[in-house]
């Protein structure tokens, strides 16, 4: 294609050579409407499409986020209540998902199958541009939100899967903070509102005001398509064209106004914590400014290294100052990029109100010394070196990421490659650090004025408080209803109640295409390896896969270890690269990883053995690097396992951090600890992962802290013993795509022989019955979980019923009827399953329907006249994307776990010969299981 070329009523505007992924850009509008679309030509049959609206929300109502969830609840062509569900039951798809931004909607999705793709796309532009919303106000109540009321309730309550996913959202204070710095920083500006919404607001938003919010933005000549992959380009401009044709070009004027003038700002706000909770030192502090435009690309780069150079670790210069004045539990600075206008945001975490000012006066302080006498450049130059192998190395969804990087500067110019080609930015930085570009940077930022500073303060009470007068507005609402309003209102939820329970007709099912079984192959994408043994250590070695970075994985084996050792165990995993070394500060450490490493880390892993109760569990050592720095990368592997200094008050402020960073995820993702500790009951492996990883070692690690003057030498005794007796030549497994075995065996001959045991580990299943861990959250994570009596060799039915009872039966039950933004179900090949909720209104209600799953999976099986749809959909979440590092890492876990590349070809033939027998006798076994539940969140 060339300039000027017309090509289905796309005219070719500009043609790009984008020699960092190897691609050539197309750049076009479509003539009638002035839709904007760029395809990305690459040699990955991975075919990516996209359509991007430029959404720039005016209230914090929340308004474009519930437009994405609803549109893809039916359409006109597809009059299905929720092709986007029909489609992750049946597709191969490689992705599908929708996504707010603070500036646009984006609607993506991906397959290797072409056929699948045609599907994809047909059914994601029907959605964006001919949604049954207009028809259907349910649609806007379910995902949005209504007065829910029944027959026998005294008042109603607010119900809707986006406020639900807000109210869960808006329960972190990170959440909020960010809220209270957009509104401040952009106060005329759409950056200034909550585009995912309010739950205070979101409950203000009318069907009619987001109907016409649809009408005005939702239109192709606000439409930016986006295509990636090997593609028959001209037979796909063909569908997009013919949906277009019938449009003539709208005026939609979208503008973002820039801020041009910052004012200097100070704000404060409380934030929840539980009622028993010690409030000391609770408050969060942030400093932001705006410091960009979207123009300016060198700014995301230069940003992230000077984070490192600044807070990267408790030995950086800004963070180290801070803690050791005992003045923060932890720093962080971030760039919030991908607007119009970047702000960054330097954020103190755990402080007192008291010493926030001394902290701030510190930070000042400290930022005026690094300016004046100069930043450690070796921290910016490791820094872009660690930033740039990362631009370079291959990642995966590709064909997204290069779409999103395009919207960074495609959105606000004519130039959608800005971010596409970076190559030369790295050099630039490099070259720009010798002249005070970092400096400068930092002091525009902290220095200069006009600085807009937020506090968190913690009130044990707010929470109460917030939900007191959540239910006295319901009630004043309720009550001010003459009675014909309120049978009103009840009918209104009768006839929301008949449509969700009302399942679509085989005519409207008919209307969507689908695959067929002959359109599925039974493959594996795998890479070629070979495994040898040796006298002490195996060896498994893959085809090289990448022309220049060499990855290489050691696997330490854990072996006869006291399962009360397992959590200390990852505390001192979790240290190792967090402390300083014989040889290196921490610092210097960090930094020469940065410089000639693209990885460097340490952590545990915990693999079930197939077809038996036993488990392995190791220490995992990753390295990515070029093959030029393999010898530095072992230097760096013996240093950190033979010299690491476990200084105690070093350990200290880590500790604390590792706390607050675990019940921050409680409370953001507690389904994660639910999940786990429901599972715990039935399985040694969840068992293991609750001690080492879960809830119990989050409890572990707080009575550390709580007594950390009794038993820090002691642990420290134990840790110096750890890494002299863990790191063995006889418990190793090493990976690599590395050729020459010397070259891998450097990581390791330094190491003791040590005795070879056996790795495989049982241990017993934890006793505790039904439990709940309450944390500030406005929502909750359930999670219900059994063991199948009867395993069988025969797991292909196992992954069908997961995908029949997570996107038809929980979806229906848990998520539109219940109002939670998320669930699942997963049976494993040990038999033992669980059913899980996310950001959940009523976990009560979803135990419930967790407990009936197996007669809901009968009854479904005997009222699907053909399941295959749920079977090509099984086989398509089999066959996910993976970087090289991810199929290493994937491929080394299946080898632990005695699943042979024949085993998973085998299982892949399993899934696609399910029967109907199978799936009704698995569903009686599933009937016929008590379980326990696990929850996590709000009472």
């Amino acid at each position: 294609m060339r300039i000027n070329d017309v090509i289905q009523g796309f005219k070719v505007i500009q043609v790009y050579q984008l020699e960092d992924i190897n691609a050539v850009l197309y750049q076009m509008v479509h003539e009638k409407t002035k839709a904007k679309l760029c395809y990305i030509e690459r040699d990955d049959d991975n075919k990516t499409f996209s359509v991007t609206f430029k959404t720039t929300p005016s209230d914090d109502t929340g308004v474009f986020h519930i437009l994405e969830h609803s549109v893809l609840n039916g359409s006109k062509k597809y009059p299905v209540k929720e092709p986007f569900v029909e489609l992750l039951k049946s597709s191969l798809q490689t992705y599908l998902n929708a996504m707010t931004f603070p500036d646009k909607t984006v609607y993506p999705v991906s397959s290797r199958n072409e056929k699948d793709f045609d599907h994809l796309m047909s059914v994601y532009m029907d959605a964006v541009f001919h949604p049954s919303i207009y028809d259907n106000p349910n649609i806007f109540y379910q995902e949005g939100w209504h007065y829910d009321i029944q027959k026998g309730q005294d008042y109603p309550i607010h119900k809707g899967v986006v406020l639900n996913e807000m109210k869960g959202a808006f329960s972190q204070v990170d959440t909020q903070l960010v809220n209270h710095l957009n509104r401040l920083l952009f106060p005329n500006n759409t950056y200034g509102y909550e585009s995912g919404g309010d739950p205070k607001a979101i409950v203000k938003l009318t069907y009619e005001d987001f109907i016409a919010t649809h009408q005005k933005y939702y239109h192709p000549s606000n439409a930016y398509f986006m295509l990636d992959g090997k593609m028959n380009i001209e037979e796909v401009l063909k569908k997009i064209n013919t949906v277009l044709e019938p449009y003539d070009y709208l005026d939609v004027n979208v503008q973002i106004p820039m801020v041009e003038k910052q004012l200097p700002q100070v704000e404060s706000f409380y934030y929840p914590v539980m009622d028993d909770e010690d409030a000391k030192d609770k408050v969060q502090v942030c400093i932001a400014k705006i410091v960009a435009n979207y123009d300016d690309v060198k700014q995301p780069i230069a940003w992230n290294a000077l984070l490192q150079a600044l807070v990267g670790s408790n030995d950086a210069p800004l963070k180290k100052r801070l803690i050791d004045e005992n003045l923060v539990q932890d720093v962080e600075l971030e760039l919030y990029d991908g607007i119009k206008q970047p702000w960054a945001v330097l954020t103190l975490r755990n402080t007192s109100e008291e010493k926030a000012d001394r902290a701030i006066e510190m930070i000042m302080e400290t930022a005026k010394q690094l300016v004046e006498e100069g930043l450690d450049h070796d921290d910016i130059f490791a820094a872009i070196n660690g930033l740039e192998f990362k631009y370079f190395e291959p990642q995966e969804p590709a064909g997204l990421l290069y779409i999103i990087n395009a919207l960074q500067s495609w959105l606000y110019c004519d130039d959608p490659t800005m971010y596409l080609k970076l190559s030369t930015v790295f050099a630039q930085l490099k070259e720009d650090a010798n002249h005070g570009y970092f400096e400068n940077l930092l002091k525009s930022f902290l220095l200069e004025g006009n600085l807009t500073i937020v506090k968190a303060l913690p009130d044990t009470t707010l929470q109460k408080k917030i939900d007191e007068e959540t239910e006295k507005q319901v009630k004043t609402y309720y009550d001010s209803l003459t009675e014909d309003e309120k049978n009103d209102l009840l009918n209104m939820n009768e006839k929301l109640l008949a449509w969700q329970q009302t399942a679509d007709s085989k005519e409207k099912l008919d209307t969507l295409p689908k695959l067929s079984l002959a359109d599925v192959k039974a493959e594996l994408n795998i890479l070629n390896q070979s495994v040898k043994k040796t006298d002490t250590y195996t060896l498994i070695q893959y085809e090289k896969a990448h022309p220049k970075i060499i990855y290489t994985n050691l696997y330490f084996a854990l072996n006869q270890q006291h399962q009360d050792e397992l959590a200390k165990i990852h505390f001192f995993t979790d240290l190792l690269m967090n402390l300083p070394t014989k040889n290196y500060s921490l610092k210097k450490l960090q930094t020469t990883v940065l410089k000639h490493l693209g990885r460097l880390r340490f952590y545990n892993q915990i693999l079930p053995i197939a077809e038996s109760d036993k488990n392995i569990v190791q220490i995992g050592v990753e390295v990515r690097c070029l093959s030029e720095n393999t010898k530095m990368a072992q230097n760096l592997v013996q240093e950190v396992i033979q010299n690491t200094i476990f200084d105690r008050q070093m350990i200290q402020p880590l500790l604390k951090q590792m706390i607050e960073s675990m019940w921050q995820t409680l409370i953001s993702s507690g389904h994660i600890f639910a999940v786990s500790r429901a599972k715990s009951r039935y399985s040694s492996t969840e068992s293991l992962k609750d001690a080492m990883l879960g809830y119990q070692y989050y409890q572990f690690l707080k009575q550390v802290d709580e007594h950390f003057d009794e038993v820090i030498d002691q642990y420290i005794e134990d840790f110096n013993v750890y890494a002299k007796t863990l790191f063995t030549q006889s418990n190793l497994t090493v990976s690599s795509n590395q050729e020459d075995v010397g070259d891998i065996e450097g990581y390791f001959t330094y190491l003791p022989i040590g005795v070879k045991q056996d790795n495989r580990i049982g241990y017993p299943c934890t006793t505790y019955e039904d439990d709940f861990i309450e944390t500030p959250s406005q929502v909750s994570y359930g999670a219900y979980a059994g063991k199948l009596d009867q395993i069988g060799k025969n797991h292909g039915e196992y992954f069908v019923a997961n995908q029949i009872l997570t996107y038809d039966y929980l979806w229906q039950e848990v998520r539109v009827k219940n109002g939670a933004y998320g669930t699942g179900f997963q049976i494993d090949p040990t038999g033992v399953f669980v059913a899980y909720s996310y950001r959940d209104p009523n976990y009560q209600n979803s135990i419930q329907a967790f407990k009936n799953a197996g007669q809901a999976l009968k009854n479904m099986v005997l009222n699907t006249e053909d399941i295959s749809s749920f079977v090509i959909g099984s086989y398509g979440g089999a066959d996910g994307l993976e970087t090289i590092a991810g199929k290493i890492l994937g491929q080394d876990r299946f080898y632990f776990m005695e699943v042979s590349p024949q085993d998973r070809l085998e299982r892949r033939k399993q899934i696609l010969s399910t029967s109907r027998e199978t799936l009704l006798d698995l569903a009686d076994r599933i009937g016929n299981v008590h379980g326990v539940y696990s929850v996590v969140g709000k009472r």
